[in-house]
């Protein structure tokens, strides 16, 4: 039996949460989904020492803390410095896409305001991310 690919989706809006969870619903491999809706537990969830999952989607309108801080935060922890981040918000701004990158996010998707244009975006993530790349192991070196 295949061993699940571990996602943490870090987002605040329900509707999304369930598109998200749709969207992955149709992965050719078992998921295994973690959602956190708040950005401090969000970070404490990383500061507890905590296997890291495979992939993370994050936004970055969060409560409390934001997106873009949570990432700044992750790339300085070596648990959590080569998990693949994925940036999923409404934002479309480019301070926004170039501070993400800068933080060494792996990719910046704006979500689509259409359904089946977001369930796509998510089937193109899974595709991509949980496909084709090799994931770390998360083993040390």
């Amino acid at each position: 039996m295949t061993k699940p690919i571990k996602v943490m989706l870090i987002e605040d809006n329900l509707a999304d949460i369930e598109l998200v969870k749709i969207g992955l619903e149709s992965a050719r491999m078992l998921v295994d989904m973690t959602v956190i809706t708040d950005g401090n537990e969000a970070l404490h969830y990383f500061t507890e020492g905590k296997a890291p999952p495979d992939l993370i989607l994050l936004d970055i309108n969060l409560p409390n803390v934001s997106g873009l801080e949570i990432l700044k935060q992750l790339r300085k922890n070596d648990t959590y410095k080569t998990v693949p981040v994925i940036i999923l918000t409404s934002s479309d701004a480019e301070q926004d896409v170039a501070i993400g990158y800068r933080e060494h996010a792996n990719s910046f998707i704006t979500k689509p305001v259409d359904v089946n244009q977001f369930l796509d975006a998510i089937r193109s993530i899974e595709n991509f991310w949980l496909s084709i790349v090799q994931l770390p192991t998360g083993k040390k070196e």
